[in-house]
Order: structure tokens, then sequence, then C-alpha cells
């Protein structure tokens, strides 16, 4: 198995970390077809998910559109997902993917986010029932707040915030808002935890 395939899963962080160690930084201005066959010289196959994580990681060192633009945030962040860019149709991130992605950007670049973004941001939070943003996804607070006072929703922040400091484990059947935020959090949490275990240990096998 070709250590580009899709099966291996490399993380965008991992194969920029490659491709910065095998083509010098620049690969950032490389056409497409140039950087997939170099990469193809040296690692054999290349799998399309992993062709579409190493165009965004050229998006994410050239320019600012990930922190400016939503669609352009949609669409790395569906690589960074491990899942193919489509253009046609929206590919909303769950808040998971969401974290993780916020997280991936912050190594590449410290660009302010813009206000559509941000809202875009909220939105996803939101559709899936999440108010209480903590971590990468607290960039959003504002305008989850924003949009929560606005349509009078009760959500007891400091509740939410002392229920995670006493507990480390998910409430099996959440019988309130606040505890479902807890569920809610401790996921995201979680799926932070992973990537970085992951990441770590992918960043070591490429270096031995």
């Amino acid at each position: 198995m070709s250590l580009l395939s899709d099966e291996r899963g490399l993380h965008l962080l991992v194969l920029d970390i490659l491709c910065l160690r095998e083509l010098g930084p620049e690969f950032i201005t490389y056409e497409p077809e140039t950087l997939f066959s170099e990469m193809r010289r040296r690692f054999g196959k290349l799998g399309r998910v992993t062709s579409e994580k190493l165009l965004a990681c050229q998006v994410l060192h050239s320019n600012n559109l990930y922190w400016t633009e939503w669609e352009a945030f949609e669409k790395v962040t569906a690589s960074i997902s491990g899942e193919v860019a489509i253009f046609s149709y929206v590919q909303p991130p769950d808040p998971e993917e969401a974290a993780v992605s916020l997280t991936t950007a912050g190594q590449f670049a410290d660009h302010e986010y813009s206000d559509e973004v941000l809202r875009y941001l909220a939105s996803v939070c939101l559709h899936s029932g999440l108010f209480y943003l903590e971590g990468p996804l607290a960039v959003a607070l504002p305008q989850v707040q924003e949009y929560v006072a606005g349509r009078g929703i009760e959500v007891n922040y400091s509740t939410v915030a002392d229920l995670l400091r006493r507990t480390t484990s998910m409430f099996p059947d959440p019988d309130s808002v606040e505890e479902v935020q807890v569920n809610k959090v401790l996921s995201i949490r979680s799926a932070l935890k992973d990537f970085e275990k992951e990441t770590a240990a992918q960043l070591k096998r490429i270096t031995r």
C-alpha cells in the first residue's frame, strides 16, 4: 500500500511536512499535476482524497481564503476531514470536524477570520444544537450568542461550565439543555484528542 493511498488516512499536517521535506517550500506554487507527479514519483500511488488534501495544503499556505470565504472554509474542511470536496453542493461539517479543521489551519497561519466565516461556523454549531463553544470553536462564540439572544433561547453557560469541571464522561440520558451541551462539548474534546494522538503517531512513523 502506497504511503499516499487514501487508506493510510494521513492527516493534512503530516502531508504538509512530507511536501516540505521532499519538495521544499516551493511546492506551494506547483501546478496541481506537477505536485501530484512529484509525490507519486517519491511515494507511489496517490489517492483522490489525499490529492485533495495536498491542494488544501497549498491553499492554507498561499492565501487567506480559508479564513475569509465560507466556501473555501467548507471545502478545505471537507479535505481535512477526509472527504472529497464537491463544489456543486453544500458540505457543512459537524462541530467535531470544524474543531479539527480550525486546529489544523492554526498550524499554517494566524489570519483573522471574517464575519462571513464566523457566521458560517456559528451556523454549523447551532444546526447541531451546540451553543456552548470552547477551544478552537470559541472564535465563533459572539455570533452564536448573538443568535441565541436574538431568539430568546435560554442557555445557562455557567451551569455548563460547572458541569464540565465536575465530569469527564457523557450523560447517558441527558435531561436538560445544559447536560446536552456537556455531551456535545465532550464529544468535540474527544475528537480533538484523537486527532492530536493520531497526528503524533503518523508523524512518528514518517520520521523514522
